[in-house]
């Protein structure tokens, strides 16, 4: 029988949601506090209900550097627990993950102590973590702000491969939440060191929700590659092409990211 993308997405979240109840009892074991970001996010805010169809394809967790091997450790103690990777070995130090096993289903949930390499973006965990909301005594969240920086930052690194139809949605709904200030995004958005791209995004996203962003400044090139998008030109370009026109004038340091593609060749993107 086939499954609507609503009602997919409507099994995800209840499933992925009994996955995020039983980590928290874990860090609350441990007593570490963590940080829900991307889908995860959405979902433990209640969010993610607002959206009629969303993919997910794992649960990111953001923690502190001084508190990644304890975490790791008893984590992979767990009996439902399978390492996929782990801080030691992965070729992204800041990176682990593995497989956790609630009944018949089998999810990845990645533990991160930062979003990205500095090389790409600049947003540092323990700042995030300075201006989050506590929950209780472990959960935070990121601020209204930074959940929308976080999203614009992950879609970055991915901006190569792919443009999902629901970004904009995504954007939308984070962006109009109560106390939600532009000033304050483009204030932290300024730090880091892709402006232009966050530009870039939003200009998109204020033509089609016709709306206004208030950004501070304007990008020439990002204006311009406005006028050239189209999502469907997009999907079925090149991919060597969406990496010369979207990422590399983007992330921070663009000599260094030739230099992994170079010698990565067709391993895991970055």
């Amino acid at each position: 029988m086939d499954i609507s993308p609503e009602n997919k997405w409507s099994i995800t979240q209840v499933i992925y949601q009994e996955i995020l109840d039983e980590i928290y009892s874990h860090f609350e074991t441990i007593k570490v506090r963590y940080m829900p970001i991307k889908g995860a996010y959405l979902l433990y805010s209640g969010l993610a209900d607002k959206m009629q169809k969303r993919s997910i394809s794992d649960i990111d967790l953001l923690i502190c550097e001084e508190d990644k091997q304890k975490v790791f450790n008893f984590f992979e103690s767990l009996s439902n627990i399978e390492v996929k990777t782990n801080f030691a070995n992965n070729y992204r130090t800041t990176e682990a993950a593995f497989w956790y096993t609630l009944g018949e289903v089998r999810i990845i949930v990645e533990l991160h102590t930062e979003l990205n390499v500095t090389s790409r973006f600049y947003l540092p965990t323990e700042e995030l973590f300075q201006r989050s909301i506590a929950k209780d005594q472990f959960v935070r969240v990121p601020s209204l702000e930074d959940s929308l920086l976080i999203f614009l930052c992950h879609l970055q690194t991915h901006i190569t491969f792919e443009f999902k139809e629901t970004n904009l949605e995504e954007i939308h709904l984070l962006s109009e939440q109560k106390g939600f200030s532009w000033t304050t995004f483009w204030a932290i958005a300024g730090n880091t060191g892709i402006l232009p791209f966050h530009y870039f995004i939003l200009r998109i996203y204020e033509k089609a929700y016709l709306t206004n962003v208030n950004s501070p400044k304007r990008f020439l090139y990002s204006d311009f590659l406005v006028i050239l998008f189209n999502c469907n030109i997009y999907t079925f370009s090149p991919q060597w092409i969406k990496r010369l026109l979207f990422e590399l004038p983007f992330v921070m340091n663009p000599w260094w990211l030739i230099k992994q593609k170079i010698g990565r060749g067709k391993k895991k993107h970055i």
